[in-house]
């Protein structure tokens, strides 16, 4: 039972606080414990997978294999398999157990506010996009103007909205995309060479460089290479899952 979708993917110990935590704080998180051995599982499982994709970023479905993450699956108080817990706002909101059928699936998805956005941005009349993904935009392009002007509109952004998380991380990061961070020791060249990198639209190489200045000094100028990082990893969380996924374990081995 591989993950393989763009919003289903195997998570355990090490990046569960980036992967599912984190990523709870903008969009629901389904957490399926399972084991190849479970028959239920492997019915309940391809639902889920279904459904994620249906949803098409409503909601993302992390999948725990309780044979290989025992200390996970322990601090779960995981008694009975499939069972899963939902999270929003990092936090869990809401649980069930089970092969559960896919009306009971939906009811479910629908009580912890997962969103069909795949069919609600089929229905939205196209148009200029939101503040929030032009900035993102800007991120993609290493536009560091077209990034300042793009945060004007930031501000306009509903408090308890659901990009009010991305825009603050954002704006907590910005002095890394605006300014070129002054020279110094191992962490100060490491983060200046992920800016030139970033302005170059080398944002893979940018990445790999800021994981190298919190390696040298985490809390290097208010963390702001994590700040920078975390921004990255949400502009290209849809273009490239498979980097996105495999930089969050890396950042999470090195904090926890």
């Amino acid at each position: 039972m591989e993950a393989s979708r763009p919003f289903v993917f195997d998570t355990g110990e090490s990046d569960f606080t980036t992967t599912v935590l984190d990523a709870s704080r903008r969009v629901p998180v389904l957490v399926d414990f399972w084991a190849d051995w479970c028959g239920p599982c492997k019915v309940l499982g391809p639902r889920l997978e279904a459904l994620a994709e249906e949803y098409g970023g409503g909601f993302l479905l992390a999948k725990v294999d309780t044979e290989k993450e025992v200390r996970l699956a322990t601090a779960f108080q995981v008694q009975s398999i499939p069972f899963v817990v939902a999270f929003k706002d990092g936090r869990p909101v809401d649980a069930f157990m089970g092969a559960l059928p896919e009306p009971k699936l939906r009811d479910f998805l629908d009580r912890i506010g997962a969103a069909l956005r795949g069919a609600a941005e089929k229905e939205e009349p196209t148009g200029a996009a939101g503040p929030l993904e032009e900035a993102l935009d800007r991120i993609r392009e290493g536009d560091p103007e077209g990034l300042k002007e793009a945060m004007e509109g930031l501000s306009g952004i509903e408090e308890e909205g659901p990009d009010q998380e991305d825009a603050r991380r954002l704006e907590e990061a910005l002095s890394f995309f605006v300014t070129d961070p002054p020279p110094g020791e191992e962490a100060a060249e490491a983060l200046r060479s992920a800016r030139g990198a970033w302005v170059a639209k080398d944002l893979p190489r940018s990445m790999e460089l800021l994981l190298e200045s919190i390696a040298a000094d985490r809390g290097f100028r208010d963390q702001l290479a994590r700040k920078a990082l975390v921004v990255l990893l949400r502009a290209l969380e849809d273009r490239s899952a498979e980097l996105v996924e495999e930089t969050r374990s890396r950042l999470a081995n090195l904090l926890y």
